[in-house]
């Protein structure tokens, strides 16, 4: 898969680029991709988020700042779980301070602040200055991430609130709102990394703050995986991937998508999961294959 072809910038001039991200699955591929489009287009990227991040960054060149405020949130915090990720990644109040600390010590001249990180996206509302010059990641359809109603909504909205009203911002209704202050800059404010064809709430999107760039594919070096299915095998090839993120039970997705595949007989079925999770998928897996024994299923970790 190629990333898209249409140019993020389109200043002929060198611009300082921030991006700030976090420690999770799918965000983090696309922010390199666009780290590693802007580079090549001439400009200069610094990534900014967590300790854990560094490694992964600094391997594909790319300048690496970790949120000092954030870090030490992240340190001292001793909640775990899903309780863990809403007070040290998405709601963070830390973000309130990294990001205008790094903001006046980097001067960046544009900014690129992950979608779900609310703290940051706070910290850039109180800012006219830093509205001016940033850009929100959507780094999957707008309509899957955070719907309204949907399930991120209910674990994090009322996190998000104490803390804008603490940030002395006003609540919010729906978490689409958090991005409602690039709605009155220029147009294409929004970067989503996919296509709307794939996202059924577009009808109800503001088209003035979207711009769909995807799809965004970070250039890495070949992985040396060897593909075990013969050169002129002709079956349906399926790729199915579970979310890497423990929080989410992956157990009846797995169920139903063997479920939907129990009617057909020629399959290469590749599966993308974490090692934690993919006996689950194998236990689903065998009592399937008795029904259906010419399919071949690989694991890919």
């Amino acid at each position: 898969m190629q990333s898209s072809d249409q140019p993020l910038s389109t200043s002929r001039a060198p611009l300082r680029y921030l991006i700030f991200t976090w420690d999770g699955a799918g965000n983090q591929p696309p922010a390199i991709a666009i780290a590693q489009q802007l580079t090549k287009q001439g400009h200069s990227v610094s990534v900014a988020g967590y300790d854990s991040q560094r490694s992964r960054f600094q391997k594909r060149g790319i300048r690496f700042i970790q949120l000092e405020q954030t870090h030490a949130t992240v340190v001292a915090s001793r909640s775990t779980g899903l309780d863990r990720l809403i007070d040290t990644t998405w709601c963070c109040r830390a973000q309130l301070m990294d990001v205008p600390t790094l903001v006046e010590r980097e001067k960046p001249d544009r900014i690129i602040v992950d979608c779900m990180m609310y703290g940051a996206l706070a910290a850039v509302e109180k800012n006219p200055e830093m509205t001016k010059i940033s850009y929100i990641l959507v780094h999957t359809i707008p309509g899957g991430i955070s719907a309204p109603g949907g399930q991120l909504e209910s674990w994090a909205m009322q996190s998000v609130n104490e803390m804008r009203v603490a940030a002395a911002l006003e609540p919010v209704k729906e978490l689409w709102d958090t991005w409602k202050w690039a709605e009155g800059r220029p147009m294409d404010r929004a970067l989503v990394t996919s296509v709307p064809e794939l996202d059924p709430l577009t009808p109800r999107l503001n088209h003035f703050l979207y711009r769909w760039i995807g799809p965004q594919v970070e250039n890495v070096p070949p992985s040396g995986w060897i593909n075990p299915w013969a050169q002129d095998d002709q079956r349906s090839f399926i790729l199915v991937s579970f979310s890497t993120e423990p929080f989410f039970d992956c157990v009846s997705r797995m169920q139903r998508t063997l479920t939907g595949l129990a009617d057909q007989t020629k399959y290469r079925i590749l599966v993308t999961a974490l090692k934690s999770k993919l006996p689950f998928f194998y236990l689903w897996y065998q009592q399937w294959k008795i029904r259906n024994l010419r399919a071949k299923v690989v694991y890919s970790v």
